[in-house]
């Protein structure tokens, strides 16, 4: 069963890449990037409907970056949502800072650490469809 998904995983952890796309490789059509430059160009020319998006890609500055990089992507395509997921070990200042990264337009922030398919299904399902009905 496909629903016929776009999800385009921008992360430079290559078994995350793996682990993402064996899971659910018979619900979505994946891309992946191993760094914002070519999630960017990804995000262009393939136009996904549903960004998976590791915040350690660019540094120790993990949330600044992290709001940087959401704030572009907001501007090159303001319409797809944007899923975090990291390994992040969650703590009272990382609440603060995923609160942040949301109001900045993250759909929602996912611990790979609490990894659940069939949770994470609906939730990227959810994600496409609040997209979906926006744009009726």
């Amino acid at each position: 069963m496909s629903e016929n998904y776009k999800i385009l995983i921008i992360d430079n952890d290559t078994d995350f890449h793996r682990k993402i796309r064996m899971a659910f490789r018979r619900n979505f059509e994946f891309e992946g990037a191993k760094n914002i430059q070519k999630g960017f160009v990804k995000i262009k020319q393939w136009k996904p409907d549903l960004i998976l998006l590791d915040l350690n890609l660019e540094g120790n500055e993990i949330f600044q970056a992290g709001i940087k990089i959401i704030q572009a992507i907001k501007e090159v395509n303001s319409f797809t949502p944007i899923i975090v997921a990291s390994t992040i070990p969650i703590n009272l200042e990382v609440i603060e800072n995923v609160m942040n990264i949301i109001l900045e337009g993250a759909a929602i922030f996912l611990s790979k650490k609490e990894y659940n398919k069939n949770e994470w299904h609906k939730i990227f399902i959810a994600a496409i469809e609040k997209k979906l009905l926006a744009n009726n």
